[in-house]
């Protein structure tokens, strides 16, 4: 029975629900250095919380934890958290495809990454070729390349397209990217044909919330507004349309931009330019743990002590969990694992986690 009523002034969260009978029970339970270890939702001033955020190197972070109602900041009594299979771009969703059934090998070093090495990608169309400018003076003619900045700073990196046959297909992209920085300075807008000689033009869905879409500079001229519909003028066909965003975080501006010729016959067909830091390590598919003791010590489970056999993280059963948590949509996992954890402070001394079966929820 999972604890949904708490009376306690230290807890910042917002006030439970009644007890919901035959809810289902989240736990925990093994041997912690030998000695029986067991944490249940709805003992011991215990409640599962579960969070899924998209860390600074690109990869989503499953994570569902036991906290304590009676104080919300000392962090939770024990965490599991999962990475995704792959880091994504700003404006793709998670798809939670890690929380399948299977055995999953648990972190041994820190996340890393020098952000200096970008995959670049746009859509694939047949009869074109491809001509990058990375804007530090390097180019390449290849589909989808991979580059390495000599160092950090704001460039920006053009493609260009050009048809080779059929249909014209010619079009110039360019995006404003920060190297050296998990931040990104711009994204590909959405484009299509209005009415008659228009255009539709809309902001790109899932931004991070840190980049703002500014206004619209097209041909020169500033607009304003999402799904903005713009009549391209009689006389020279070539349109150049550009969005410009400012990153709050960073607090650095920056473009995507698109000239195609509208001409009959053309149109803008490669009209998104992705691009993704390449990862030096960032623990896909792994798991990671945290647990703090009763006199307040924390554990995580980080270490090569846990590159082994013995020491895996399998997920026994997935089912959806249709009451959800937090109003997000949730599905329950039952696992069982073995880890060593080292003491945050002192890294000689360690805790072994053996024999453990438990069972969680993950918003996803």
């Amino acid at each position: 029975m999972i604890l949904l009523l708490v009376g306690s002034q230290a807890c910042k969260r917002e006030p439970y629900p009644e007890v919901i009978v035959g809810s289902p029970k989240f736990s925990l339970s093994g041997t912690l250095n030998g000695e029986i270890l067991n944490l249940e939702a709805g003992n011991n001033n215990l409640y599962l919380t579960s969070s899924l955020v998209q860390n600074e190197f690109g990869v989503y972070e499953f994570m569902s934890a036991f906290q304590e109602t009676t104080c919300s900041d000392c962090g939770p009594v024990f965490s599991v958290t999962i990475n995704d299979i792959s880091p994504l771009d700003p404006e793709e969703s998670s798809a939670a495809s890690i929380l399948d059934l299977g055995i999953l090998s648990f972190a041994t070093v820190n996340s890393n990454s020098d952000f200096l090495t970008i995959n670049f990608d746009t859509p694939n169309t047949p009869n074109v070729n491809f001509s990058w400018n990375f804007g530090d003076g390097d180019t390449s003619q290849d589909h989808n390349p991979q580059h390495t900045y000599d160092s950090a700073g704001i460039y920006t990196v053009t493609l260009e397209v050009h048809s080779t046959g059929g249909p014209g297909c010619d079009v110039t992209m360019s995006q404003t990217i920060q190297v050296g920085s998990n931040q990104y300075l711009s994204a590909p807008f959405n484009l299509h044909d209005g009415m008659g000689n228009s255009i539709v033009l809309s902001y790109p869905p899932n931004l991070p919330p840190n980049l703002q879409p500014m206004n619209w500079v097209i041909d020169g001229n500033n607009y304003q507004g999402n799904n903005f519909q713009y009549n391209i003028p009689p006389g020279p066909e070539e349109v150049e349309i550009c969005l410009n965003y400012y990153n709050t975080q960073a607090d650095e501006y920056g473009q995507y931009c698109i000239t195609y010729d509208d001409g009959p016959g053309n149109n803008p067909c490669m009209t998104q330019l992705h691009y993704q830091w390449e990862p030096v390590n960032v623990n896909l598919n792994n798991v990671q743990l945290t647990y703090r003791n009763s006199v307040g010590q924390h554990y995580q489970s980080v270490s090569t002590l846990n590159n082994n056999a013995a020491n895996k993280f399998e997920i026994l059963q997935v089912d959806n969990y249709p009451a959800g948590i937090d109003g997000q949509q949730a599905k329950k996992i039952k696992a069982r694992f073995n880890a060593w954890l080292v003491n945050e402070e002192n890294s000689m001394e360690t805790i072994y986690m053996e024999n453990m079966v438990a069972e969680f929820a993950f918003v996803y």
